[in-house]
Formats: C-alpha cells, sequence, structure tokens
C-alpha cells in the first residue's frame, strides 16, 4: 500500500487494428478502479515531456499497479487516467524496485476531443 493513496478510475486498451482503409481503430477497453497518490508535475518535470504536452496539465501517479504507455509495433494504446473528472495519458512509466515496489508514472490530461 502506498501512503495517500486514493481510488483512481484505470482505462486500458486492447490491442487494436487497421482497417482496409488504413485507419486504426483502438481496441476495447477494460475499466478498473486502482489505488494511487496523484501529485501535480513540476515544471522540470514537465520540461521533459515532448513540446506538444509540455502546456498541459500533468499528474504524477504512484502505484502498485503497473501502467502501460503506448505501443505502436502491439497496436496498444496508452493507459487512460480519470482523475477529478479529467481524463489522463500515460507517457511516462518507472519501475521503483527498492524497498516498497512501486510504479511511478507521468500522464499528461486529454482535451475533451482526444478522450
Amino acid at each position: 500500500m502506498i501512503l495517500g493513496a486514493q481510488d483512481v478510475t484505470l482505462h486500458r486498451y486492447g490491442i487494436g487494428s487497421r482497417g482496409t482503409d488504413g485507419r486504426f481503430t483502438r481496441g476495447a477497453a477494460t475499466v478498473s478502479t486502482i489505488q494511487a497518490t496523484v501529485q501535480p508535475m513540476n515544471g522540470k518535470e514537465l520540461s521533459t515531456l515532448p513540446e506538444g504536452d509540455r502546456t498541459r496539465r500533468g499528474i504524477k501517479l504512484y502505484t502498485t499497479t503497473q501502467l502501460l504507455t503506448a505501443d505502436q509495433d502491439a497496436k496498444r494504446l496508452s493507459d487512460r487516467i480519470i482523475y477529478q473528472t479529467e481524463t489522463f495519458e500515460v507517457r511516462h512509466v518507472d519501475q521503483q524496485p527498492r524497498v516498497i515496489p512501486h510504479y511511478r508514472a507521468y500522464a499528461v490530461r486529454l482535451d475533451e476531443a482526444t478522450t
């Protein structure tokens, strides 16, 4: 268990596919509730993101649940987190195997048009 953890909603997507027209269709989502400590990303952390993400709201999640980033080879989208009614997409995950094994994930807020 992680100190200060709260319930957040996780959307995990299955393998997607490409149609004959070349368009990507995302895989079905499974929805679950996980425990995570959520903190805002600081300026230094935001500056490590790709340019298009730096102006978005970013959060860090500390959780014992493995979170997944996008995998183009596997045709899988990143996990999405619902936190305080906003949708965030996981961009980077570090595994922290020390005294209390956990994952630290960085996620950015998605615009309503992309959710």
